[in-house]
């Protein structure tokens, strides 16, 4: 039994994992079992930065940075956005975009290779596209 507050230790070294809010167990599972299907909305948050997607009466919905794909090249399923900030130091880069539609922030992490293949800077128009979109129930809601 090990006991630690650093997410990435326990990802990392932890044969299964339990997370825990307020003494309530929210998840037990393998780590990556519990990284790519988080059982809630606190799950999700705790686990690593994440984006949250416009609300609906429905629920919500998450995606992490390493899940938005950018390009220079718009399409029907892409959502037109707008790069505020590039931040390049380190293996990978961090970028700040924000949504044309909503005007709603949110961050998308790739490599520096792939920055380079596009060569973004601030207030460049790009398209975005989602993949591994999480989505709670109302149900979840905090």
């Amino acid at each position: 039994l090990f006991v630690t507050h650093d997410q990435e230790e326990a990802l990392e070294i932890a044969d299964e994992v339990v997370v825990m809010n307020n003494a309530r167990i929210e998840q037990i599972g393998d780590p990556q079992a519990v990284y790519d299907q988080p059982a809630s909305p606190f799950v999700i948050e705790f686990l690593g930065n994440v984006n949250r997607l416009p609300a609906s009466e429905a629920g919500r919905s998450y995606v992490r940075p390493q899940d938005v794909m950018v390009t220079r090249e718009s399409g029907v399923s892409r959502i037109p956005a707008v790069v505020l900030h590039v931040f390049a130091a380190g293996s990978t880069a961090r970028v700040v975009l924000r949504r044309s539609d909503t005007g709603e922030i949110l961050e998308a992490e790739f490599s520096r290779m792939h920055l380079a293949e596009l060569d973004l800077k601030q207030n460049d128009k790009v398209a975005m596209e989602f993949r591994g979109i999480r989505s709670f129930p109302v149900a979840h809601r905090a």
